[in-house]
């Protein structure tokens, strides 16, 4: 009997727990994943406000140090994978304040890109639920 027992006990802990569905697992993961890069977007453009505030403040003032400032809060930014439109356009226009007139275009560009690509998608997924 305690052969049995034992038997049916590692047989029983072989198999998933009942109600265990492993898709659900994936299916956290991603909108964990989701959730994580949202959160990343927040918080970049809680900076921009901020970035916009110190670019006036460099044309009203001629200080360098203001646009420094409006640089360093949009470095993490623009080294992250969401760069999202708004943000490349509060970067353009640090760069065409630094008189940085290539840089600033390529990022316009980038934006026009991202913002097009972003359209394109939303486009799509309406297409596919609706």
């Amino acid at each position: 009997m305690l052969i049995y027992s034992a038997a049916v006990t590692a047989i029983l802990a072989s198999v998933p727990a009942l109600g265990h569905d492993p898709l659900k697992d994936e299916r956290d993961r991603e909108h964990s994943n989701h959730h994580n890069v949202h959160q990343e977007k927040s918080y970049h453009r809680a900076n921009l406000p901020k970035v916009r505030a110190l670019v006036v403040s460099f044309r009203e003032t001629g200080d360098d140090h203001y646009l420094d400032n409006a640089r360093a809060l949009l470095e993490s930014t623009l080294e992250s994978a969401t760069r999202d439109p708004e943000t490349l356009i509060a970067a353009a226009s640090v760069a065409q304040s630094r008189h940085e007139f290539g840089y600033a275009v390529k990022l316009l560009t980038e934006a026009l890109i991202t913002a097009a690509g972003s359209a394109v998608g939303r486009r799509e997924a309406t297409r596919s639920h609706g």
